[in-house]
């Protein structure tokens, strides 16, 4: 038998990927809003360092950094056009067609205790690729009307999507009822647009015990992909959109915290 000279710190070890999420760069003072990439099929983070040491002739100089950058390549599993445009600095412009109204759709709602958010089956949509707040939304919990504001919120997910959230426990089957727009087509038109918008992209990595790594960085552009990957029809592999971001220093902020934030924490 070997003898092993170190004993591993399971505290200080982690496995696993991580959730990725997306954000515009808010005015000094505002918290981003985080938007989740959803399931991903790739990702990983390349770290870029670059150095230079002037040059002397009786003497030596100490090693610069002179530039600090990290890629970050992604595929994303679910194609919504709104995160594909975001990812890709804005440089699409999403159209949206909509289709005739549908009037006093019913949703038996599943999701009755207090805080807890169940999605609308059917999202409506105006001039945007966004969800807009359904129509004549009605809840009915037995006999009676429940009112809103009172007894449950109109509220919307990390994604955008509308939901239901009871202020209290529900006992009775719940009913909504709710009229909205569906999209019948959203398209992007890619070409021509040359301004790349900075993002901040954020990274998770929970662990089993209640351990996270989280990586915040503060401006990222998107630099290359924005392709579909399609797969063989024999397999089982979904089709993804490829894309690699670079993280780069905000010099707005102090030199030591302009390229990223790694946090350690306990959930």
């Amino acid at each position: 038998m070997p003898y092993f000279h170190t004993t591993a710190d399971k505290t200080k070890l982690y496995v696993g990927s991580g959730a990725v999420y997306i954000a515009n760069i808010p005015p000094e003072g505002s918290a981003p809003e985080w938007k989740p990439l959803g399931i991903l099929s790739a990702l990983a983070v390349t770290p870029n360092r670059e150095t230079a040491q002037p040059a002397a002739v009786n003497g030596e100089h100490d090693e610069y950094v002179v530039k600090e950058t990290e890629d970050i390549n992604f595929a994303m599993q679910q194609l919504d056009p709104q995160l594909m445009d975001e990812v890709t600095g804005n440089l699409n412009v999403v159209e949206i067609q909509t289709g005739a109204k549908v009037v006093g759709f019913t949703q038996n709602l599943q999701k009755k205790e207090k805080n807890t958010f169940e999605e609308l089956l059917h999202q409506s949509f105006g001039d945007n690729s966004l969800p807009v707040e359904p129509e004549n939304l009605k809840i009915t919990s037995g006999d009676s009307e429940l009112q809103e504001n009172t007894d449950y919120i109109v509220a919307k997910d990390t994604f955008g999507r509308y939901g239901i959230t009871f202020l209290a426990d529900q006992s009775e089957e719940c009913t909504v009822t709710y009229d909205y727009t569906p999209a019948d087509q959203i398209t992007l038109h890619t070409g021509g647009k040359t301004n790349v918008e900075p993002k901040m992209l954020k990274i998770e990595a929970d662990q089993a015990d209640g351990r996270s790594i989280r990586v915040t960085y503060f401006r990222v552009s998107f630099t290359s992909g924005a392709g579909i990957g399609y797969k063989d029809d024999n397999s089982a592999d979904i089709i993804d959109f490829n894309v690699t971001m670079q993280a780069k220093q905000d010099v707005r902020r102090p030199a030591g915290y302009q390229l990223k934030e790694t946090v350690f924490f306990r959930k």
